[in-house]
């Protein structure tokens, strides 16, 4: 299960604008990312600008192992997504790891969302290259 609030892309730059922050900041709180106060009012304004509530299945492409330390997904591209309790890290080869701290069932579904496009995205480069 994945849930965001879709908005246009001007809207994402406005709340950028309007907060301080970066369009993934953006992305984040609209993607149900970021549990804080400031995310709460960046997915109100979203709506109020006309944003739609969105929750749809989401099917991963990955391998998902259980080990000692926690379980591990990995995707194409040597994209890899490690939880332990509630708390994430989203591995990119060459990136610094992100990391995602209070995940609940629907966060979860967004960060594999979220490696998955990463890691089609790798994949296609590497056979462009």
């Amino acid at each position: 299960m994945r849930k965001y609030i879709s908005v246009k892309p001007e809207i994402i730059s406005s709340l950028a604008a309007k907060y301080g922050i970066t369009r993934r900041a953006v992305w984040m709180a609209l993607s149900f990312l970021t549990k804080n106060e400031r995310g709460n009012n960046i997915r109100k304004d979203a709506m109020a600008s006309g944003g739609r509530y969105i929750e749809d299945d989401f099917i991963p492409n990955c391998q998902t192992e259980f080990r000692a330390d926690g379980m591990h997904q990995r995707f194409a591209a040597g994209v890899e997504v490690i939880m332990r309790g509630n708390t994430m890290s989203l591995i990119v080869p060459g990136m610094e790891p992100e990391n995602y701290v209070d995940v609940d069932l629907h966060s979860w579904g967004n960060i594999l969302e979220r490696a998955q496009a990463i890691s089609e995205k790798k994949k296609f480069e590497s056979i462009n290259k």
